[in-house]
């Protein structure tokens, strides 16, 4: 049986600004898109959004 690869972008708990994340087993490029409207944090001084991962470039994409 093959071993098959379903990369996906880590899941914190520590929300990050992160806006491109490659995964180190396949080098698929993925890009955090905003999930609807954010709230602004007063606090922080920023805008907080949540985030869906898009998966923008994939190892078959790569080669060639």
């Amino acid at each position: 049986m093959e071993y098959v690869h379903s990369c996906a972008p880590p899941r914190e708990p520590d929300p990050k600004a992160r806006a491109l994340w490659v995964c180190p087993a396949c080098g698929s490029v993925w890009e955090a898109a905003p999930e609807g409207p954010g709230i602004f944090d007063f606090e922080r001084d920023e805008a907080v959004t949540r985030s869906v991962w898009i998966r923008i470039e994939g190892p078959a994409l790569l080669a060639g």
